[in-house]
């Protein structure tokens, strides 16, 4: 769609988090992806992360990974030089948001059950219902986390605003 593809020419040159607003079903992961593909990065693995469809008690394992018996290399590390997609972010537990941001501002993530930390390079794209100063305001999201997220936020036109996207979908 004509959305998508402004977006990928605009800003897949940059090394920027791109934080998306959108309304439910209207395909930011296609957006994402757009980025990605039209990146330096396409090289590299696009992870999709369903933030809201992670269980909390098992978001910070999927997120930063885990050592030992339960081993899970986290969607950071599958994610390593090239764009992890965090769709609907906010949904993330609080300890996670924490984790996450402190990963964003090291550049490396250290799994449960680890002694050590291993470097991540990636790029992440996000996707939030409501704008991403709203959510820290309600206290929905960690300021350090939506300080990373954001270094471009694009709010997504709904589809009934696009119509002339309708037939590309």
């Amino acid at each position: 769609a004509a959305i998508e593809a402004g977006i990928a020419t605009q800003f897949s040159p940059t090394e920027a988090t791109i934080g998306l607003v959108a309304e439910p079903g209207l395909f930011a992961d296609r957006i994402a992806r757009r980025v990605h593909t039209a990146s330096a990065r396409a090289g590299g693995p696009f992870v999709v992360a369903d933030c809201a469809a992670t269980l909390p008690d098992d978001a910070e394992r999927s997120l930063i990974g885990a050592e030992g018996e339960s081993f899970h290399p986290g969607w950071l590390r599958l994610a390593h030089g090239g764009t992890l997609f965090l769709s609907d972010v906010a949904a993330l537990p609080p300890k996670v948001q924490r984790a996450l941001a402190e990963s964003l501002s090291t550049r490396s993530v250290r799994p449960l059950g680890s002694t050590g930390a291993h470097p991540v390079d990636v790029r992440i794209v996000s996707s939030s219902r409501v704008p991403y100063t709203a959510l820290v305001e309600r206290g929905s999201l960690d300021p350090e986390l939506a300080r990373w997220l954001t270094q471009v936020e694009l709010e997504v036109p709904p589809l009934r605003e696009r119509r002339q996207d309708i037939p590309s979908l």
